[in-house]
């Protein structure tokens, strides 16, 4: 069964089917990006990404080295007590 097409005109005077073939062929519109200032927005972002890694590792040595310095101190400290102990095992066993 064929079907009658309409040969029925718009206001403009264009076919039906000619203006659905033209609202169908729709450009795309691309935007140029500025390769430039790609390259120094990444540039920027990992810089910044470097800083604060060297602010990390920074900090984190300052910590250990107060951490280093705690443990000589308790180092120290056990010295001496060892050396106390030994004293008072060395006169106890004098005095016997």
């Amino acid at each position: 069964m064929i079907q009658a097409q309409s040969y029925a005109r718009n206001a403009e005077g264009l076919d039906r089917s000619e203006q659905q073939a033209r609202t169908a062929m729709v450009r795309r519109t691309y935007t140029r990006v500025n390769g430039k200032r790609v390259v120094v927005v990444k540039a920027a972002v990992l810089l910044f990404a470097y800083a604060l890694v060297l602010v990390y590792l920074c900090i984190k040595s300052a910590t250990l080295g107060y951490q280093i310095v705690d443990l000589e101190k308790q180092i120290n400290n056990l010295e001496t007590s060892n050396k106390r102990i030994e004293y008072q095992i060395a006169t106890e066993t004098s005095l016997q």
